[in-house]
C-alpha cells in the first residue's frame, strides 16, 4: 500500500510569509515511481475535499505528464465515490519534486512539491504551495 501524506507541518509552512519554510525541494523524485494508487493519510482541510474520507489518488504517466484521478467518499466511508480529474506536469526537471496541477479543464492551477519521499518504503509527503502563481 502506498500512501499519499499531507504533513501539517510542510503544508503550514506554505500557507503565508511570516512562516519560515522549508527550502526548495533537492531530491530527486523517480517519476516511474508516481505511477499507480497512493493513498492519503492525513491532509490540512480544503473547500474540494471537504468531508473527505478514504481518498485516494491514481496516476498514469500521459505523454505530456501525468493524468490523476483523485476521489474520496463524502461524510462517510459507505458514501458513494467522488472523483475529480486533473494534469499535472513537472515544473523542476533537475529534482522533478514540483509539479503543476490543473483541475477543471485549467481553470484552477495549483503547484505542489514533494518534500520528503521514500518509495522504497511506499510513502511520500507532499504540500501545495499557496501563492504560487502557475502559467
Amino acid at each position: 500500500m502506498r500512501a499519499l501524506a499531507f504533513s501539517i507541518l510542510a503544508a503550514a509552512l506554505f500557507a503565508g510569509p511570516a512562516l519560515a519554510g522549508p527550502s526548495a525541494p533537492t531530491e530527486k523524485v523517480e517519476l516511474t515511481k508516481m505511477m499507480g494508487r497512493w493513498y492519503e493519510v492525513a491532509r490540512l482541510p480544503n473547500k474540494i475535499q471537504t468531508g473527505c474520507q478514504g481518498g485516494t489518488s491514481d496516476w498514469q504517466r500521459v505523454a505530456d505528464g501525468f493524468a490523476v484521478v483523485q476521489a474520496c467518499h463524502k461524510g462517510s466511508l459507505t458514501a458513494p465515490v467522488t472523483e475529480w480529474k486533473a494534469k499535472a506536469k513537472v515544473l523542476d526537471p533537475s529534482t522533478n519534486a514540483k509539479l503543476q496541477m490543473t483541475f477543471f479543464n485549467g481553470l484552477v492551477k495549483q503547484e505542489y512539491w514533494v518534500l520528503e519521499h521514500r518509495p522504497d518504503q511506499g510513502w511520500l509527503i507532499s504540500a501545495r504551495r499557496v501563492g504560487a502563481r502557475c502559467g
